[in-house]
């Protein structure tokens, strides 16, 4: 057995080893069908009361150990429902804001109380919602690097990171489409770029649109492409130097091409040689 099929077994063991959903089919059967109807139930609450229960189930499927079966028809119901009421992300930012004001360093561990829950938790849902939105406010986040917890005991487990730095990761996770840097880790450096990417989407310079997604879209809703104009978010724009020096980073190295052309050309100059001296002869 090679070692990415022993990695994808020892995933799905653990999976199963730690899921918090019911094991037995029936188990099974009966709380995805629940969940089905206490969705269906939510999606006529206020938007107050139903984004946060909606974005409970959209939070929690997207963990690992909480992965349902198949199409995963719970979180795509409670993730649909929960994109379509206006304010979904506004309520989370809001919510973010105030107890980033509130916040003094906790005592204990901290991973208890407001890094440990609220805030983390926040975020979470945010990155599984793909909207312009979302973009608005994640954009205004990654912007606010207070960091009232810095005078604070934390522990081993590190302090609480500013909201600028939850924001960067969010976009990093949220799916869109030709992002400005691709991380499998935060990188200090992608902070920057992606406020640079939304300071251009903010005026308009530049729309973006997310995996799987057709549509094109900027802060004010989906953008209606005319008839031969194409993909509106990879139009030419103008580029911070540092966008420009990811970009080039990430593009595909020319240099294989040309080198196999150079070689070609002198593998032909040299034929074409040796036919003429054969040719004197």
């Amino acid at each position: 057995m090679n070692f990415v099929r022993l990695a994808i077994l020892l995933s799905v063991i653990a999976q199963r080893a730690f899921s918090n959903l019911p094991e037995d089919p029936a188990a099974y059967s009966a709380w995805e069908a629940q969940r089905l109807a206490d969705i269906e139930e939510a999606s006529g609450w206020p938007a107050e009361k139903a984004i946060p229960e909606l974005g409970k189930w959209v939070g929690k499927l997207s963990r690992h150990h909480s992965i349902e079966r198949g199409d995963r028809p719970v979180f795509t119901a409670a993730q649909k429902t929960l994109l379509a009421i206006p304010g979904h992300a506004e309520w989370y930012g809001e919510e973010i804001k105030k107890l980033t004001e509130a916040a003094m360093p906790v005592p204990g561990h901290p991973n208890s109380g407001f890094e440990g829950h609220e805030r983390r938790w926040y975020y979470a849902t945010l990155q599984q919602l793909p909207s312009p939105e979302t973009v608005g406010v994640l954009g205004e986040l990654i912007f606010d690097e207070r960091d009232p917890w810095k005078d604070g005991d934390w522990g081993d487990g590190g302090r609480p990171m500013p909201n600028s730095v939850h924001a960067t990761k969010a976009f990093t996770a949220l799916g869109i489409s030709n992002p400005p840097v691709r991380a499998l880790a935060y990188d200090p450096g992608d902070q920057r770029t992606w406020q640079l990417w939304f300071n251009q989407v903010k005026a308009g310079a530049r729309t973006f649109s997310f995996e799987g997604d057709d549509a094109t879209y900027s802060l004010e809703g989906e953008v209606p492409l005319r008839s031969g104009e194409g993909d509106a978010s990879k139009k030419d724009i103008t580029m911070d130097p540092v966008e420009t020096a990811v970009a080039k980073r990430q593009e595909p190295s020319r240099w294989p091409v040309v080198l196999t052309a150079i070689l070609a050309l002198m593998a032909a100059a040299y034929m074409i040689r040796r036919l003429r001296t054969r040719g004197r002869s």
